[in-house]
């Protein structure tokens, strides 16, 4: 039997890694889901109601059974109001897209091992909170971190003002945040090769990057990159390709990556460095890329166009990167 406690609990015992607190996330999210697609609400979304298991080493994360959430009294039952969505005053009038609102709030304070997004000073009150939700006054600047890129675009179309501009659990699924490092790899690349042989995908891409004055600067980046790891120095293919390519663009970067993932990147690379290891340090070096080609390839005009079997989009531009968005 799987021995849980809340996940604060965990918090406040050790620093969790953020792919750990990403595996929560998505334990709840699917349990919500499951929760929606029964056509029931869950009605007390709050990290009081998170349990964890104690195993670090496979954490797995559930809700407290909705009859038990009524007999906790704690300080989130008691304040429970920071967690609901402006419109909502009492758990009676929660509703799908109202607890997309309150499950974003627990995506956020997990991730950021315990901030809410409408808390600007930890001196503040539930009261002074909950009217920052009532206003609507979010304090991104909890998310804008690098590592966070991608929770911050899912985060923005589930915490919105506008009731229905809130997408479903079920699309909330689908985000590049919930991806495997395989799943990213395989649609990053799967993207680079449609631009060298799909005319209106290259279009997109570069038009798009340029519509959003989206930053990127890979070049000088990868430099850096390969400065800071010594395994990476003794990547012959990698280097080659930096000192031949001049594109500087976005698809120069598509490029780099169609380029490693067509040579066989684990024998040509040291043997302290593994081929899902260099994946995921280039995935992190460039945190943006994923989503916003994401983004991007949601637009019904490409939908068409778009011949990945691994993966398919069930909706049509669910979420959308901000201008200055960085790659």
């Amino acid at each position: 039997m799987i021995c849980l406690v809340t996940w604060f609990q965990i918090y406040k015992k050790r620093k969790i890694a953020i792919s750990t607190l990403a595996q929560i996330c998505t334990d709840i999210c699917e349990e919500i889901e499951d929760l929606h697609n029964e056509d029931l609400t869950y009605k007390k979304i709050n990290p009081g109601n998170v349990l964890v298991s104690k195993d670090p080493a496979s954490p797995k994360a559930k809700l407290r059974k909705l009859t038990e959430t009524k007999a906790v009294q704690s300080w989130w039952s008691l304040n429970h109001l920071i967690w609901l969505a402006p419109e909502d005053d009492m758990e009676t009038d929660v509703t799908f897209t109202s607890e997309t609102f309150s499950l974003g709030l627990l995506l956020v304070y997990i991730m950021t091992r315990g901030n809410h997004l409408f808390t600007w000073d930890a001196n503040e009150t539930p009261d002074q909170t909950r009217e920052n939700i009532r206003k609507f006054n979010p304090n991104w600047d909890i998310i804008n971190r690098k590592e966070f890129t991608a929770l911050k675009n899912l985060i923005s179309s589930m915490v919105t003002k506008e009731v229905d501009d809130r997408v479903e659990v079920r699309i909330v699924l689908e985000h590049p945040f919930f991806w495997s490092v395989e799943e990213s790899w395989n649609f990053v690349i799967g993207v680079g090769r449609d631009t060298k042989t799909k005319a209106d995908v290259k279009e997109a891409v570069l038009l798009n990057a340029e519509k959003l004055s989206v930053q990127i600067n890979w070049m000088s980046r990868m430099k850096e990159i390969i400065e800071d790891d010594c395994s990476l120095q003794q990547f012959s293919a990698m280097n080659s390709f930096l000192e031949s390519c001049s594109d500087d663009s976005i698809l120069g970067l598509l490029d780099l990556f169609v380029y490693l993932d067509e040579r066989s990147i684990q024998t040509d690379i040291s043997a302290t460095k593994s081929n899902t290891d260099l994946q995921s340090t280039l995935l992190e070096a460039f945190p943006g890329l994923v989503t916003f080609l994401y983004c991007l390839l949601q637009d019904p005009r490409l939908r068409s166009k778009n011949t990945w079997g691994y993966y398919e989009f069930s909706v049509f531009n669910a979420f959308r990167c901000e201008k200055g968005h960085i790659i």
